[in-house]
């Protein structure tokens, strides 16, 4: 076999490899917080002078990763772009920055609801950072543009009672109305992603040592 075709066959066989990790944890995905089915009361713009708005959340018990945010935007599709961060918690308020989980164009945000409001979006996520358990974290929402972030008073929604929401008038309890979003993060299970990475490794030195034959 040339070295060439052993190449391919160990790209392949890490691309299956990883592919099956991946699939480990999502096997294990749920949502922690979601208040995208609460009747939507209004919407706050995001722009300079108003945001970054902010929604806050607690992760689950164990190790996890983000792995899906949907928020629920209003827009007439103009210019500009929604950043979309995670941050920790300082003293039930956002904290330090952690990550840029991605970015909207606002040119994407129009249309609306059954009921006239926002409609929801998928992030497509820049990274999936992980998460410590049974810690509070914060999602923070800013734009350059002219795009709103719908709010919410139904605090029935899985995770959404007992967090709070901030903006540039303060902290406040979420029976006050926090932002519309739904997160859902993957917990890997550690057995399966290990036996899976052991044999990914033994699979890939055999064929490297083929390779330096």
């Amino acid at each position: 076999m040339s070295n060439s075709t052993l190449n391919l066959y160990v790209k392949r066989i890490s691309l299956v490899i990883g592919g099956l990790i991946a699939f480990a944890a999502s096997t294990r995905a749920s949502v922690i917080y979601n208040n995208l089915g609460g009747f939507t009361g209004g919407s706050d713009p995001l722009i300079p002078g108003f945001g970054p708005r902010y929604d806050s959340f607690t992760s689950a018990g164990s190790k996890q990763i983000i792995s899906r945010l949907e928020l629920k935007l209003e827009g007439r599709g103009g210019p500009g772009q929604i950043t979309v961060e995670l941050f920790s918690d300082s003293g039930t308020s956002p904290g330090a920055l952690i990550a840029t989980l991605g970015i909207i164009n606002a040119a994407t945000i129009s249309g609306t609801d059954s009921n006239g409001f926002g409609k929801t979006y998928s992030l497509s996520l820049f990274s999936m950072p992980l998460l410590a358990a049974s810690t509070r974290y914060w999602i923070g929402l800013s734009d350059t543009g002219a795009v709103a972030w719908d709010f919410s008073g139904d605090t029935s929604g899985v995770g959404v009672s007992g967090e709070y929401f901030a903006n540039q008038q303060g902290v406040a309890p979420n029976i006050d109305g926090p932002y519309q979003m739904r997160l859902s993060v993957s917990i890997p299970d550690s057995g399966s992603t290990a036996c899976l990475l052991g044999f990914g490794v033994v699979v890939l030195v055999v064929m490297r040592r083929k390779l330096s034959c």
